[in-house]
């Protein structure tokens, strides 16, 4: 379910996820690799407000995009 994902990559429950955030569960799912550069960009990607976070909307198209 979106959201309980949402929750896991949002840490510090503030209703976004930053790049920290992206970064750290990169590094849990074994993309040690994944830089924060590369995070920034993804987030660029799919942060439709321009805030520099993803909020759960945009969260879910990320997740349509990335894994369907």
């Amino acid at each position: 379910d979106s959201k309980k994902a949402f929750r896991l990559f949002d840490e510090n429950q503030d209703g976004f996820i930053d790049e920290n955030e992206l970064k750290h569960v990169f590094c849990l799912l074994g993309y040690d690799e994944c830089t924060k550069m590369e995070c920034r960009k993804m987030i660029k990607v799919f942060d439709e407000n321009r805030d520099g976070k993803i909020d759960f909307d945009e969260f879910v198209k990320l997740i349509d995009k990335s894994f369907s």
